[in-house]
């Protein structure tokens, strides 16, 4: 019993001191990391670090300036806020923004989701509704060959009353119906 509970104690023992560790060292970093010379400030510079003929130079570092001179802009208020914030603060807006980032990019893939999911609801409908036309109309079919099938009984059964009464069939009569019925012999005389 208590080998089974060996891996899944294992896993809890090695996330607990995975986010131990991590976290001890952001309180460290936090609070005693700092030293003395971290604490001195910075001689001011200017805003923009690189000479007023250094065009073609700014063009060509692109994004890497702020990397490869990173003492520029540090006297711009809006990056002594950014500066003076916590690692802890840093890393909790970081979180945010992913949290944020994550729930935009799940509304993205679920919107196309719920479209094929209304599509496929929309189909489905119409396929019972289609489906319940071809019984009806296959039920109407029956009907019409029951009909059909009557129609012939009472058709040979008023045939069967009309030849008793010396009714003759146009094939019987011979090749020319006008010439074998009573009424055109009465014409030609």
């Amino acid at each position: 019993m208590g080998f089974q509970e060996g891996p899944g104690r294992l896993r809890r023992v090695i996330t607990a001191l995975v986010l131990g560790s991590t976290l001890c060292m952001a309180l460290y970093w936090e609070f005693i990391g700092h030293t003395s010379a971290d604490l001195k400030p910075c001689p001011p510079c200017a805003c923009d670090c690189l000479q007023p003929g250094d065009e073609s130079l700014k063009e060509s570092l692109g994004d890497l300036k702020d990397v490869i001179l990173p003492n520029c802009g540090r006297d711009h208020p809006g990056m002594q806020s950014e500066l003076k914030k916590s690692r802890f603060q840093l890393m909790k807006e970081e979180f945010l923004l992913n949290k944020i980032v994550r729930q935009e990019t799940q509304l993205r893939y679920e919107k196309p989701i719920r479209d094929a999911q209304k599509k496929a609801a929309d189909h489905e409908k119409e396929y019972e509704s289609c489906n319940q036309k071809l019984i009806e109309s296959e039920g109407a079919r029956e009907m019409a060959a029951i009909d059909l099938s009557n129609q012939r009984k009472v058709t040979l059964l008023w045939e069967e009353r009309a030849r008793t009464l010396g009714w003759k069939d146009v094939k019987e009569r011979g090749t020319n119906p006008q010439a074998a019925s009573p009424s055109s012999s009465d014409q030609m005389s």
